[in-house]
């Protein structure tokens, strides 16, 4: 298995300049007043940070991950097709990269992608219409997904992309944390003396929110800030078998997701960690690290972020890390900065696709 190191991950952001769209960072200062009122004891003043990767191109972070795997192809690998597995975004994101690199590089790409038959429509939909062949298995899961298309891989000879277990994805996913990082610095430079919220800290990012479903973005999130002084905090919903991440930490191993647990609205947040994101998390989090929200609270920010007046839509998956900065006290008990007088947090607003805002706790993904 191919190892991902921080000089991979500055490499991929130069590599993806040309092609990714820099999502805008925003100071949300709805967000900062909210929680600085819900801190009125504490000295330490909040500000926060938005990375607006909804309106990346394809509507996801997924994007990146996908244009740093294919771009690094040549032509004869292409040409015998690429599988991957996914609930819809990783999907999406991997097949407009597709479509572009086809162009770029005039060759006939076969597109295979393997679904949950419980998957939301619309992105079953946008699947097909983005011209792949669509295969479907049973339930809300994607492990028989993953066997199946490693299956057709294995008799297409065609490439797999995995969203969590790719070093090329993961090391594109990590781009995002570097972009995150000096903007927030780049806009407290711009704005010195000018925050309407007092006194600026010093201009660095010092906590980072990051959902957790197969671990792509956490992990590539955690290899490219190796080193910093950042602390990086894994948010997962409790429904849906999604307290497979704290468990995982708890027991040392990664441990299958419960689905008896039912869905959960961020569906999004629905894989098995991938083992490349695995090792990479294992080395480098604690259960300490780990942050979990209901579907109540998932809903609740989901409320919230449609009064932010964000450009695009937010989707759950997206939701579960403004979920837990708004309503878990696990999380302020985490952060506890002694003397600390200014903390910027930040949350990767992971994406808006098709739809998936309107889904709420309890019905069905369909």
């Amino acid at each position: 298995m191919a190892q991902l190191s921080r000089k991979d991950i500055i490499e991929a952001h130069s590599r993806l300049t040309a092609s990714v769209t820099k999502t805008p960072c925003i100071l949300s200062l709805d967000l900062s007043a909210q929680l600085q009122e819900q801190l009125a004891d504490s000295a330490t003043s909040v500000q926060v940070f938005l990375k607006l990767e909804n309106l990346q191109i394809g509507g996801s972070f997924k994007y990146r991950g996908a244009m740093n795997a294919l771009s690094q192809l040549d032509v004869d690998e292409l040409a015998k097709g690429i599988v991957t597995y996914s609930s819809g975004n990783h999907a999406r994101g991997l097949l407009e990269v597709a479509h572009v690199v086809s162009r770029l590089k005039q060759v006939e790409i076969p597109l295979h992608v393997v679904m949950p038959e419980q998957a939301v429509a619309e992105k079953r939909r946008a699947v097909q219409d983005l011209g792949a062949h669509l295969y479907q298995e049973p339930g809300y899961g994607l492990e028989t997904c993953a066997r199946r298309a490693q299956r057709i891989a294995e008799e297409t000879g065609a490439r797999l992309v995995a969203s969590s277990d790719d070093a090329d994805v993961l090391g594109g996913h990590g781009t995002i944390a570097l972009e995150f990082v000096g903007q927030v610095q780049e806009y407290e430079v711009l704005h010195q003396g000018h925050s309407q919220l007092g006194k600026l800290g010093t201009g660095a990012l010092d906590v980072l929110l990051v959902p957790c479903g197969g671990g792509g973005l956490l992990a590539g999130c955690l290899v490219a800030l190796e080193g910093t002084d950042v602390l990086i905090l894994a948010c997962e919903p409790v429904a849906g078998g999604g307290s497979q991440l704290l468990e995982s930490l708890r027991q040392g191993r990664r441990v299958p997701r419960d689905e008896r647990a039912g869905p959960s609205a961020a569906d999004g947040l629905r894989s098995e960690i991938g083992d490349a994101s695995w090792a990479i998390i294992l080395g480098r989090m604690t259960e300490r690290d780990v942050i979990q929200v209901s579907e109540e609270q998932i809903t609740a920010a989901l409320e919230v972020s449609q009064n932010l007046g964000l450009e695009g839509s937010v989707e759950p998956s997206s939701a579960v890390s403004l979920a837990a900065l708004l309503y878990s006290s696990e999380l302020w008990k985490r952060m506890r900065y002694e003397g600390k007088k200014h903390l910027n947090v930040g949350i990767i607003i992971t994406g808006g696709n098709i739809g998936a805002t309107q889904q709420r706790p309890g019905e069905s993904l369909e």
